[in-house]
């Protein structure tokens, strides 16, 4: 986190919020939280060279590490992927603020004012001895039914398989997705005065 000036931005993701904003629209994301999916999808890697090495190699063992390497990567494609697209949704809204406060503007189709509610929903995997939970960008309210449906569907196949954390998470995140995901309006985004604090990523 960086203070300059009358700003306090957070380095992923980026918001900037009023410096006489009581609370903290999103806390800030660690980025060693981000890049322990490639390592995982990595030591799966060499696991499976391994083996192949040692001549052990057997369909399910194989299947396994492959299928835990492909899910880890494609995880932090889709994190990186949100991180850009939120940065890009954000830009919009500064660039555009006289017609955001006039309901003139849109986004991907859908109208957009200060009233506007945004939501972010969340994802669980975990590989054994490590879990991560993930947010996603923010989505207008009523654009969100690929994203809440797929956040859900992947934490319920690859939510549970971390000790311990796993199945708390697993369970906790299908349940906000489905009644009650973190939410704000445009409006609050803007000016930094949400009292809604969004979860950050974790990894345990």
């Amino acid at each position: 986190m960086k203070t300059t000036g009358q700003r306090t931005c957070s380095r992923y993701p980026t918001v900037v919020l009023d410096p006489e904003a009581p609370r903290r629209l999103w806390s800030p994301v660690r980025l060693r939280s981000i890049y322990v999916l490639p390592v995982v999808a990595v030591l799966f890697l060499v696991g499976f060279i391994a083996n192949v090495a040692n001549g052990e190699v057997t369909v399910g063992d194989s299947v396994v590490q492959w299928g835990i390497a492909v899910a880890a990567f494609a995880a932090f494609w889709f994190v990186r992927d949100q991180q850009r697209e939120r940065t890009r949704f954000e830009a919009y809204l500064r660039q555009h603020l006289d017609e955001v406060r006039a309901g003139t503007a849109s986004w991907g189709g859908h109208p957009i004012s200060y009233a506007t509610e945004l939501r972010v929903y969340h994802l669980v995997l975990s590989f054994l001895f490590v879990s991560v939970k993930l947010p996603s960008r923010l989505v207008i309210a009523g654009a969100d039914g690929w994203l809440r449906a797929g956040c859900t569907l992947v934490t319920l196949v690859f939510g549970w398989w971390g000790i311990p954390w796993g199945p708390v998470w697993t369970v906790g995140t299908i349940g906000r997705n489905l009644a009650g995901p973190s939410r704000l309006s445009v409006g609050e985004l803007l000016e930094g005065k949400s009292g809604v604090a969004l979860p950050q990523s974790r990894t345990r």
